[in-house]
């Protein structure tokens, strides 16, 4: 009886256990310069999942506890361009990457000279406004859509990215496509450059090209304090360039 009972204990964890792994998803990466050269302190950062790393002297790095689904990656180091960009994290419990970093010009150093240290851009402001946002918002049903995945458009149009962002397309009574919450819950609230928009906004007048970064929040529960609006669904922040 204690047998029986010792075996069907052990099987019991070992399910949990394989439960609980597949779960939970590990990123194994590597961070390079253009010409190939391994980065080392290189911070990497999982901003929903609150996870950070840094790469080692041959430039890997690895993040472990990421939930299935989307999740904003944030890579930096000293120098170089940052990148920021989105993976969504599927069936596979292992994922490997390749981040390469861009020399940074405005912070190259002269030989011999004063070190000043240099002031953010007022792109690099907004997005670290914006990152901290959705840091802030502490739920999974929000998303970023970063300055290099707009220059990668292919379309030309915003729909199809806030599609792809969890948006739904809807056809309305005179047969026109419409964007629409998660649901089906109404039209999103657009703010555009932090000034909310009349509800027949069109967001299509605008392309890719034009817009420095994209906030979407597709709940009540995730969007910021200041941009709550009663009766909307979901909200849509638009920062164009400038």
């Amino acid at each position: 009886m204690f047998r029986q009972f010792w075996s069907v204990l052990c099987l019991l964890l070992l399910v949990s256990s394989a439960n609980l792994s597949a779960q939970r998803k590990i990123l194994f990466g590597v961070v390079m310069d253009t010409a190939g050269k391994p980065l080392e302190a290189a911070g990497v950062s999982a901003i929903r999942a609150r996870v950070h790393a840094s790469s080692d002297a041959s430039g890997r790095f690895t993040i472990a506890g990421l939930a299935k689904g989307r999740e904003v990656f944030q890579v930096r180091r000293i120098g170089y361009q940052a990148q920021v960009f989105e993976l969504e994290l599927g069936q596979d419990d292992t994922i490997r990457i390749g981040v390469t970093l861009a020399r940074d010009s405005a912070q190259q150093l002269p030989e011999l000279g004063v070190v000043v240290p240099r002031s953010a851009s007022p792109a690099e402001r907004l997005e670290q406004e914006a990152i901290e946002r959705i840091l802030a918002s502490g739920a999974p049903a929000s998303s970023l859509i970063p300055r290099t995945e707009l220059a990668k458009s292919n379309s030309g149009r915003l729909y199809p990215l806030l599609l792809k962002h969890g948006l739904k397309s809807r056809i309305d009574r005179r047969g026109r496509d419409r964007l629409v919450c998660p649901r089906g819950a109404g039209s999103p609230t657009i703010y555009l450059d932090g000034l909310r928009m009349a509800s027949d906004f069109d967001f299509e007048s605008f392309t890719p090209d034009q817009v420095e970064i994209i906030e979407v929040y597709r709940s009540r529960s995730a969007r910021p304090a200041q941009y709550n609006t009663t009766g909307s669904a979901c909200t849509v922040l638009i920062w164009t360039r400038k």
